[in-house]
Order: C-alpha cells, then sequence, then structure tokens
C-alpha cells in the first residue's frame, strides 16, 4: 500500500471520527456516571460523573487498570477498567423529566475472569422490566475487552415502556438495577443515558479478532507489563482475593465463625486461608488456599442453607455435618433406605422428600439416586437426636459418617 493511500485512508478514519463526535454532542446526555472511579471526560465529549454510590453501596475497583482494554481508544480505558460490583442486587437512581425517546448504554469489562460461566447476571430497569439476561461478559466478548449494551426505551405521561410494556416513573427517577445471580457479583464499570434514537448513538466497533499463535505471546506480555506496573506503585488490590460474598459464604456455612457486621478484618490471615482449604476440601476440588477460579465456581453453585461445618457444641469431635470423601463413590447408581422417620410426618412424605432432594443432587453430582427397601443400601436415612458417634457408618468406600 503506498504512502498515498495510507494518507487517504487517515483522513477518511478522522473525518469518520469527527462525525462521530459532532453527532452525539447534537443529543442530550441526561446521565453519565463512572461506575466505581472518578470524574471523566470521553473522547466524544461526555462527561461522566464521579460514582455517586462512593462509601455506599457496594465495592468500586480499579483492578481492570492492568490491562488495556481492546475495542476502545486511550481516552475511554478507563470507562473500562473502573467498576463497581456487590455481592447483592443494587442499582443507580436516573432522573427522567421530559417524555421523548431515549437510549440507556451499560459498558462493561471482564478484567478478572478468563473462561466462561464465571460471572452471569440480569439488569432490571425501572423494577419491572428485564433488559439484559443472563450476561455473560466472558463469554460475549472475552477478557479485557469492551462490551456495551444499548437499551432503547420510552417516555410518556409518567410512564415508561419498553418493548410495549409500561412502568410507572415514581418520583421522576427511573432505577437500573444489577441482579445477584448465582454465579458471581453482579458489576457495572458505567453508564450514559442519551435522549434521541438508538440510531443516532455511535456504537463500539467489532471484536478484534487475533491468530491463535499469538495468543501466549500476548499473555507472556500482559503477565511482564502487569509486574512491571506494580514497581512503580502500590499494587491494585485484587477485588476477588477475599470479596464480600466469599467471606459471607464461609460464614453463612460454618467455615468462619459469625461475628459483627464489621468484624471481617478481625479474622486472621491464616483463618481465613484454612477456611478457604476446608470449602476446597469439602467441594473435592484441589486444595489451594487461594480464591482460584475452581473456588469460586463452588461457592457459586446452587445449593441448599444448611451449615457444612458445625461450631463445637457438647461432642467436641462434632466437626462437620456431612464430609465429601476425597475418594467418592466408586459407582454411579447410589441406593439409600429409609430407616427411621418422625412420627408426625410419617414414611410416605419422608420417602417423597428424599427422593425429590436425590433428584437435585444428581443434576450436580451424576450420581444416580434408587430407594430400596432392604437396609442393605450405600445410604441409609434416619430421623431422630444425639451425637453424630450414634450415627451408621455408610459405604465401605469412604469410611465416613454421613446423615442427611
Amino acid at each position: 500500500m503506498t504512502t498515498g493511500w495510507v494518507i487517504h485512508l487517515l483522513t477518511i478514519s478522522i473525518l469518520l471520527f469527527v462525525l462521530c463526535v459532532q453527532s452525539f454532542q447534537s443529543l442530550e446526555v441526561i446521565y453519565a456516571i463512572n461506575s466505581g472511579g472518578e470524574a471523566h471526560t470521553d473522547s466524544y465529549g461526555i462527561r461522566y460523573a464521579k460514582d455517586p454510590l462512593m462509601g455506599k453501596v457496594g465495592t468500586a475497583s480499579d483492578y481492570g487498570k492492568q490491562l488495556i482494554i481492546g475495542r476502545i481508544n486511550a481516552i475511554d480505558q478507563i470507562l473500562y477498567q473502573t467498576e463497581r460490583y456487590h455481592h447483592s442486587t443494587f442499582g443507580y437512581d436516573i432522573p427522567i423529566s421530559e417524555d421523548g425517546e431515549y437510549v440507556i448504554i451499560l459498558k462493561f469489562c471482564e478484567v478478572y475472569f478468563n473462561s466462561p460461566n464465571m460471572k452471569v447476571f440480569d439488569v432490571v430497569l425501572n423494577g419491572d422490566h428485564t433488559v439484559v439476561t443472563d450476561l455473560d461478559i466472558f463469554e460475549r466478548v472475552g477478557r479485557g475487552i469492551a462490551h456495551d449494551e444499548y437499551i432503547p426505551f420510552k417516555v410518556q405521561g409518567g410512564k415508561l415502556i419498553y418493548n410495549d410494556e409500561e412502568s410507572d416513573i415514581l418520583a421522576g427517577k427511573i432505577r437500573v438495577e444489577f441482579i445477584k445471580g448465582y454465579r458471581d457479583n453482579p458489576k457495572i464499570n458505567a453508564i450514559a443515558v442519551i435522549k434521541g434514537n438508538i440510531e443516532d448513538i455511535p456504537q463500539l466497533g467489532p471484536i478484534p479478532q487475533e491468530p491463535e499463535e499469538y495468543q501466549n505471546i500476548q499473555e507472556d506480555e500482559e503477565e511482564s507489563t502487569v509486574r512491571s506496573r506494580h514497581t512503580s506503585g502500590p499494587r491494585t488490590p485484587d477485588p476477588y482475593s477475599i470479596d464480600d460474598s466469599s467471606m459471607d459464604f464461609m460464614k453463612k456455612y460454618g467455615y468462619l465463625e459469625h461475628g459483627t457486621a464489621d468484624s471481617d478484618a478481625l479474622y486472621k490471615e491464616s483463618a481465613i486461608t484454612d477456611a478457604i482449604k476446608n470449602v476446597q476440601k469439602f467441594g473435592n476440588i484441589p486444595v489451594t488456599g487461594k480464591l482460584d477460579n475452581a473456588t469460586l465456581e463452588l461457592m457459586a453453585s446452587p445449593r441448599c442453607g444448611v451449615t457444612d461445618v458445625l461450631r463445637k457444641t457438647e461432642d467436641q469431635q462434632r466437626k462437620k455435618r456431612y464430609i465429601i470423601s476425597s475418594e467418592g463413590w466408586r459407582k454411579q447408581d447410589i441406593t439409600y433406605y429409609v430407616a427411621i422417620w418422625l412420627p408426625t410426618l410419617g414414611a410416605q412424605p419422608v420417602v417423597d422428600e428424599i427422593k425429590r432432594s436425590s433428584t437435585t443432587w444428581s443434576l450436580y453430582s451424576k450420581l444416580n439416586f434408587k430407594p430400596t427397601d432392604t437396609p442393605n443400601a450405600n445410604i441409609i436415612v434416619a430421623s431422630g437426636r444425639g451425637q453424630l458417634k450414634e450415627c451408621l457408618k455408610l459405604n465401605k468406600v469412604s469410611q465416613e459418617y454421613r446423615t442427611f
């Protein structure tokens, strides 16, 4: 390609960018915030305010500063490098005072996970409209790549209209919420609300595609860059190293003692590490003592609310509600026998409940649970009171006590 053609193409690119900026500047920006970060003006001239939830809800993180975000220019990097996440559902209130057509732009970037199905959540608008379902940022674009969701809606006569569905606007504000699901915490990097049509709003370019042979080289260079950036200042804290939801999980299921709501800082590092190791042993995954992807996925799996580890009671050896052996079952077809049931319930309701529960267990354990009429079963189910030392020993393979 000649120098003249290069200059010609560069000129066209600059003209297109200027036209996009002019188009965007002709639109009315109703609301714009940089979640988890400070105020910033982007390449289109939109002024994003400092996150209004600072110090109020959730956790602000700039962990993404370790990455060069793909699909966007240098000026807009910070909008995808900072974020706010929370271990529960959270959201923002957006003032809307006039009727008209609007578009809400939700900016996301996965800066931590390296595989899909690790962080999945929904986005709900005005309490009634699910505008994004099962958002898995990594699955959509990968790690370190910008991703925008464009949500057009209409305001008319005090009502919000989305896909022909209406909801009331209260106190002149609409709310966008990020819904906690089973897979990690919901998050948002930045939000902008524009008055206008979606056709008038410049959108992100195509997702960059790199040859497979260069991916490993880039990952090595990225790791080297991360290490070199830490030498000039304090290390950016890893927001997933021990986040609120992980602490809540370990307290809820008995791996850490309960304390006051603000007592997380009182746990010794060794106690937290031991708790993580116990979670990993219980889940039969590699024991690393760190919140790696396998552990986070285990913590995010659907489960019942029974604690895994009981606190010391009258029997000091009573440490676990039930134990999953590292060796596990050596066969897939597991039989169970209901030996003792509560008189107030009767035998059949207990059998029906165990059957329903075992169906759920089968989905996640890949085991087939079958009832039997003989005590010569793999699992004996009994209801009663007492200490674990009174329980029946089950399954000679694992040589563990198990109660249900």
